[in-house]
């Protein structure tokens, strides 16, 4: 009786357990029940309920039903046969060509009103009625500007700018991103189409300027840096394209050109220069601490190099005074730094923001000192110094993008200083470039030596991952070294200067490769006494060229040597063998 109770009890714990079980399980799944629809549920129950598997093309036509697909597509041909019938109706003159236009313009505006309700409903027809409704209002407009010429100009312009806002207003009622994507790309596309390839270009400019305001506003609804992607370089190829037929139509000496609209380049400009300088800033901002957009932050640097562009050109083409032009790159590449110090007061890890403004500044200096002061080496060491400007910025604002943004204008000071003088010695004044190189090859040790005193910011992005070391600066102590061999090559140039021509070009060589082999020796002593593996490294790449061409000699020699010892050999071989018949040898007959 014992062994049984046992056995009882012991049946009794498992019920329990096994009952305990199924009551948790009940329990998360009437949980997840709750969480359901009613329909989903009960089509979760006969799903479950349904014992064979169901057939694929079932399926197939249940996913169908569900994603609502044919009935879009089947309202979709029905809007558009309404709207294929009220053209074949206007082109076989059966009504008049403005009062088809004017009937096709009011279906398509009835259309995106009805998909204004219908996202208020939440049908999934919505998208479908919105998006007929503004390309079919597109596609009327040039039709009936280009084909039935009765819509002027300016009135197609303000149809498309409206119809693109529409849409905007209809995305921000409803939130949702795709009408206002659909009516700022087909608004770009209907614009530029109008009275292509002679636009009015001040009406295409403020079309294509809404536009870029739609494409930022669409982009707080849902990131689409494509679209902004897309509209600036439209606008930017718009207002290249307008400028270069100015700039021709000047060269030709033509008179005004009313269709150009020359008076209107100069403030679409600034407008649209203004406008992407607040966008990109604006970007800024709102990301905070996330990770600012690729877009936001290469706009400031774009900004600056097409426009200033756009303005150089047109007033070289004017015959104006470019050194104004160069004066005004400079106090605008200053308000870019002035942006950036303001963005590195926030109280924000990383300064971010803060080098796209500086990166920005560097080019448009690279760009507007050299127009501005007239030569480009009196630009050079302005450029240098800016360099060491901006790194001492990068330690204040905590920015280790601003520090190797001064390495690259540093490095950019270098390259074309060589650049500048490699090949122009003789056409340079001598004080002018010794001062010029000499002062660029102090300033960039003068840059190396303070990195090598001051580490990187330790929230920087890219010198977090070396370690917290900066193995970049000896980018600097490079660009320092090829400055200084550059002003010593081209001392050398005008010190052999007195050498007879036919000697000029040997003694000059000779003279380089001992520039070259005193700047590896020297670097080499200086690396030993300072125990610097960055400049031993720096001497075994300044002397390497020249053991290269010391090896490739010595290579040519020995083969050359081995060649002629071992045909001398074969000669003499040949020559003890077969000897050489001699005139007085008899001639043997056959």
């Amino acid at each position: 009786m014992t062994t049984e109770q046992r056995s009882l009890e012991e049946r009794v714990h498992e019920l329990e357990r096994q009952v305990g079980a199924l009551n948790e399980r009940l329990e998360v799944l009437t949980r997840g029940q709750e969480k359901a629809s009613p329909v989903e549920s009960q089509a979760a129950a006969l799903r479950s309920s349904s014992a064979p598997p169901e057939d694929p093309s079932e399926e197939l036509m249940n996913w169908v039903g569900r994603s609502s697909l044919l009935p879009r597509l089947s309202t979709l041909c029905f809007l558009l046969v309404v709207a294929l019938a009220l053209r074949t109706i206007t082109d076989n003159d059966i009504i008049d060509k403005q009062v088809g236009s004017l009937i096709g313009m009011t279906y398509a505006a009835a259309l995106m009103f009805a998909g204004w309700f219908q996202y208020g409903n939440r049908t999934p027809l919505a998208p479908i009625f919105t998006i007929s409704g503004a390309v079919l209002m597109f596609i009327i407009i040039g039709e009936t500007h280009a084909r039935f010429d009765s819509l002027p100009s300016v009135a197609a312009y303000i149809m498309v700018i409206g119809t693109g806002v529409a849409m905007a207003i209809i995305s921000f009622r409803n939130r949702n991103a795709l009408p206002i994507l659909v009516g700022t790309f087909g608004m770009c596309l209907a614009g530029v189409s109008i009275d292509y390839p002679h636009p009015y270009y001040p009406s295409l400019a403020f079309l294509l300027f809404s536009a870029n305001v739609l494409g930022f506003f669409a982009s707080r609804l849902k990131k689409c840096s494509w679209l902004r992607w897309i509209l600036l370089i439209v606008t930017i190829l718009l207002l290249e394209v307008w400028g270069l037929k100015i700039g021709a139509k000047i060269g030709k000496g033509a008179g005004p050109q009313p269709a150009l609209a020359m008076g209107w380049f100069s403030p679409a400009v600034i407008a649209f220069s203004v406008a992407f300088l607040a966008s990109s800033l604006v970007g800024i901002l709102r990301a905070g601490t996330e990770k600012i957009s690729r877009f936001d932050f290469s706009l400031p640097t774009i900004n600056v190099v097409w426009g200033f562009a756009a303005f150089y050109y047109l007033v070289q083409s004017l015959g104006g005074n470019l050194t104004l032009v160069g004066v005004l790159g400079v106090l605008i590449a200053s308000a870019h730094l002035g942006v950036g110090f303001w963005l590195a007061r926030r109280d924000v890890p990383g300064a971010p923001g803060t080098n796209a403004f500086a990166f920005a500044a560097s080019v448009l200096l690279a760009l507007s000192l050299p127009v501005a002061s007239g030569s480009l080496l009196l630009a050079l060491p302005l450029l240098s110094a800016a360099a060491l400007g901006l790194v001492m910025l990068s330690r204040m604002w905590r920015s280790g993008g601003v520090r190797l943004t001064s390495y690259l204008l540093q490095l950019f000071a270098a390259v074309a200083l060589g650049k500048t003088i490699w090949g122009n010695e003789a056409a340079l004044p001598l004080i002018v470039t010794l001062v010029a190189a000499g002062l660029v090859a102090a300033i960039a040790l003068g840059h190396f030596l303070w990195c090598q005193a001051n580490r990187p910011p330790a929230q920087s992005v890219v010198f977090s991952k070396m370690d917290g070391e900066d193995p970049l600066a000896i980018l600097l102590f490079l660009a320092s070294l090829a400055s200084v061999f550059f002003m010593a090559r081209f001392g050398a140039f005008h010190a052999l200067s007195q050498v007879p021509p036919e000697q000029f070009s040997s003694a000059f060589t000779c003279t380089q490769s001992v520039i070259i082999n005193l700047s590896a020796t020297g670097l080499m002593v200086l690396a030993f006494a300072r125990r610097s593996k960055e400049l031993r490294n720096v001497a075994v790449i300044v002397g390497l060229p020249l053991v290269v061409s010391v090896f490739s000699f010595g290579l040519a020699a020995s083969l050359e040597s081995f060649a002629l010892t071992r045909w001398q050999r074969i000669e003499a071989l040949r020559v003890s063998r077969w000897p050489k018949k001699s005139a007085h040898d008899p001639v043997e007959e056959g």
